[in-house]
């Protein structure tokens, strides 16, 4: 990952920029660009993954110099970009994916943001209409907070490197705080702070002359499924998979995955491994104390079965206190869940041999969980054999009980309304 920050509409803009990259420099410690210009100020600390030369870095500018760009990301469709844009005559200095942004830019304004294919938070300033445009990813995994005062906008990849700059101050959002002691979670562009909201996903937002407009470039759109059978959706579902994790593959440095034994994070090394050369290094957190969390045997029969490098991160409970001060800096909110400690654990030992790491993260949000499929397993055998069907919920764990209950009151409900899967 990289990181960005920058703000527009305020006097000598570069000391601001400087601090805030002293707090991103984690983000990015390839290197540290900044570039200011008529009372704006952008910055970029570069973890570098495609083109890892100078010409690469960011701040990034046109031909002309009148377009410049910071962005953290990667574009997985850039070559099919690139190719019509150099046959339309623009020229490129780099191979970096992210360098399309600008020449896309150049020809359609923010209506190029439906054709990027990839996960990317960017800033783009125009300096012939005096614009600026943020956006942010379809799905939202790459972060970018702003804050607005007096017709200037400040913005950044973390509300840290926000609250380094003197013009936004710190204090607590109510309604944030609410969403958050309910849910462990906030929700849209709600953060915890004050005055520090969040770029939605799939969503855009111009400054120009003191003034923002938003819009969003893409929604989901959900079907009723009624035509699409079971068996259908799976096959549908692993023919994306395979062409997503392809494309993820895209890199200058090595590529690692995370193998947790689970569904998600199981499909994307299976397909991975297909595809890297050499073999697939994967990595699994370790829980020795405590067999019901730990998933290594599960992982290394996965790891066994598609031949990867496999690494085991052990870890116990005291190394939460060890890494406590850390893992809250690098959350910069809280987020529900104790599973980041893991995953910041296991995180650390892979970037001492990585820059890329392959997640499934996401997967639990499109599957609505695991106990939702023991449920169908349970439908389907029932309809079968209602005996054999009833020694499933055996293997149910009691935590897991208020989620099926809740998932078989959806089937009473009408075939519309469903909200797991068809079965």
């Amino acid at each position: 990952m990289c990181g960005i920050c920058g703000l527009v509409g305020f006097k000598d803009p570069r000391p601001y920029v400087e601090h805030m990259l002293t707090r991103l420099n984690h983000r990015g410690p390839d290197n540290m660009g900044l570039w200011t210009g008529g009372g704006v100020g952008l910055g970029h600390t570069r973890l570098s993954i495609v083109d890892l030369s100078p010409a690469g870095n960011q701040p990034m500018t046109n031909e002309e110099e009148t377009v410049w760009l910071v962005a953290n990301g990667e574009i997985y469709n850039s070559q099919e970009l690139r190719s019509a844009l150099i046959e339309k005559g623009h020229h490129f200095r780099s191979r970096s994916d992210n360098e399309v942004l600008l020449h896309l830019y150049e020809d359609e304004g923010e209506a190029f943001l439906p054709r990027i294919n990839g996960m990317i938070a960017l800033a783009i300033w125009d300096a012939r209409r005096e614009r600026l445009l943020l956006a942010r990813d379809r799905l939202g995994i790459k972060p970018i907070y702003f804050h607005t005062q007096n017709g200037g906008l400040i913005f950044a990849s973390e509300i840290k490197a926000l609250l380094a700059c003197p013009h936004v101050e710190s204090s607590l959002d109510p309604v944030g705080f609410k969403q958050y002691l309910t849910y462990e979670n906030t929700f849209g562009s709600t953060t915890l702070h004050q005055g520090v909201p969040m770029i939605e996903p799939g969503q855009y937002i111009v400054w120009e002359d003191g003034r923002t407009h938003e819009g969003y470039f893409w929604r989901p759109e959900f079907g009723d499924g009624a035509d699409i059978k079971f068996d259908e959706a799976c096959q549908t579902y692993l023919d994306v998979a395979e062409r997503s994790v392809r494309r993820h593959l895209m890199s200058d440095v090595g590529v690692a995955s995370y193998l947790s034994s689970g569904f998600d994070s199981t499909t994307v090394s299976i397909v991975a491994s297909r595809y890297v050369t050499g073999k697939l290094a994967t990595y699994t957190g370790s829980f020795r104390s405590d067999e019901w969390y730990d998933e290594t045997r599960g992982a290394a029969a996965v790891a066994e079965r598609i031949g990867s490098c496999h690494n085991v991160v052990e870890m116990q409970a005291s190394d939460l206190k060890e890494v406590m001060d850390d893992l809250i800096f690098a959350l910069d909110e809280p987020r529900m869940g104790i599973g980041s400690f893991s995953q910041y654990v296991v995180a650390r030992a892979v970037a001492q041999r990585f820059k890329v790491i392959l997640t499934g993260h996401g997967g639990d949000e499109l599957f609505t969980g695991y106990p939702v499929f023991k449920l169908i397993h349970f439908l389907r055998q029932f309809k079968v054999n209602p005996i054999s069907g009833f020694g499933i919920f055996g293997k149910v764990r009691p935590a897991e009980w208020p989620h099926l209950v809740y998932f078989l009151s959806q089937g009473l409900r009408n075939e519309e309304n469903r909200f797991f899967l068809p079965v």
